[in-house]
């Protein structure tokens, strides 16, 4: 193979290279390279930095088929070459495309994160129109490339979604897995493609891989839609494919199932040893780690321990975590019967390098859970420790404000004196 690849890109270097009439490849040939290496999983850089170049000079002669199959070439062996995509774009904008090849296109430039708006927005008037043609595969596919690249074309999205509840009995659990998580990504509520989505998924639920379990239920959840049987189904297969989660699966379930409010124990107790076991990997990122603890501080009964693994490891990794991170971090430790873990959140968030944003929103979590409690003297505490990491006006404010709180719930006032003065 190495040896093909070398000839293949000595010829092509040339042909990129020189003007001449004759060529040693043709459009079609050039494809047909691309593909079978593609097929082959063989990534040769000088190889497709051949063929892209070669390409390029002659994208004006591609047909339809052969723009397609070149750019899914391309995005299924990673290779991103900017001037070669921006061509296929060109190139495309007149072509008409056959609906497999139209699904092909989309998500190639999908799956390589390209936004060709001007191509996307072709494609997407083509589909429109050729949508009775497209199998429940094309379907999924086309609708997760647009879904990928923010493409809410409405009547696209219309067509998709009637297409896709006629095709649903072709659909596998990958395509309605797929399916359901362009319409959550999209925010665009079909709730006759919802419902055949799950009746169809309810019979092929063991068929469903960890991933494909955790977008559809993901979906469900971001719309607010509580489907029982689903849910049942869907926490069933969960719990005999905990081993296949990883660290975004598990966060992303037990983030769904909470805030559906749908609490399945033998479920939640399979999430919470199979995080507790990989929790020290470095997949487990700051948006992870603040979820899965929103999601066990949002349960009728928190577990303590398991709360107090993730805030080991946070603490580990804070100076990774945003404002937002934090903030939903330190809310969900304060949701602990005991305090002790949002205050050694807060020790950290103290002298770790925060910008004041990111410090004010894990201190503000806190304190108004505080507030809520009735903990007076932590409410105290907790302004005197924003106070110290804040500018001069914003620190004499919140000195200011835990004066007036201790002279509101009857501290003394050598307390409010000392306060204002400190």
């Amino acid at each position: 193979m190495s040896a093909l690849a070398s000839q293949a890109r000595i010829l092509l270097d040339c042909q990129g290279r020189t003007n001449a009439p004759s060529r040693a490849f043709q459009p079609q040939h050039m494809a047909g390279i691309a593909w079978a290496f593609a097929i082959l999983k063989f990534r040769n850089e000088p190889l497709w930095d051949a063929l892209a170049c070669a390409s390029v000079k002659t994208m004006g002669e591609f047909k339809a088929g052969e723009l397609a199959g070149l750019a899914w070439a391309c995005a299924k062996i990673g290779f991103l070459h900017q001037p070669l995509m921006d061509a296929i774009a060109s190139a495309a904008g007149t072509k008409g495309f056959q609906s497999l090849e139209l699904t092909n296109m989309a998500w190639s430039f999908a799956t390589l994160l390209v936004d060709d708006v001007p191509l996307m927005e072709a494609l997407a008037s083509q589909a429109v129109s050729t949508i009775a043609s497209f199998s429940g595969r094309q379907i999924a596919n086309s609708a997760w490339a647009f879904a990928t690249l923010a493409c809410a074309d409405r009547p696209l999205r219309d067509a998709l979604a009637g297409a896709a509840v006629k095709r649903i009995g072709d659909m596998r659990s990958q395509e309605l897995s797929m399916t359901a998580w362009s319409c959550a990504t999209w925010q665009y509520l079909h709730m006759p493609l919802l419902y055949a989505i799950s009746a169809a998924a309810q019979i092929m639920i063991m068929d469903f891989s960890s991933q494909e379990l955790c977008n559809t239920v993901w979906a469900f959840a971001t719309f607010g839609c509580p489907d029982a049987p689903l849910l049942q189904s869907i926490a069933s297969a969960a719990s005999r494919r905990i081993l296949d989660f990883a660290p975004q699966g598990l966060a992303g379930t037990a983030w769904s199932f909470a805030a559906l409010a749908f609490e399945d124990r033998p479920l939640l107790a399979a999430l919470w040893a199979r995080a507790v076991d990989t929790l020290q990997r470095p997949e487990w990122t700051p948006q992870g780690l603040a979820t899965i603890a929103w999601a066990v501080a949002s349960g009728a009964v928190v577990d303590g321990p398991f709360m107090a693994a993730i805030a080991a490891r946070s603490v580990k990794s804070i100076s990774a975590f945003g404002a937002a991170e934090v903030g939903m971090l330190a809310w969900s430790l304060s949701r602990m019967p005991d305090l002790s873990l949002a205050w050694s959140l807060l020790d950290v968030a103290d002298t770790a390098p925060f910008a004041a944003a990111t410090r004010h929103a894990a201190f503000g979590a806190v304190l108004s859970e505080c507030e809520q409690r009735g903990a007076v003297s932590e409410q105290v505490d907790l302004m005197m420790a924003l106070a110290r990491g804040c500018d001069t006006d914003l620190g004499a404010a919140a000195r200011l404000a835990a004066a007036h709180r201790a002279a509101e719930c009857g501290f003394s006032g050598d307390v409010e004196l000392a306060l204002l003065e400190s």
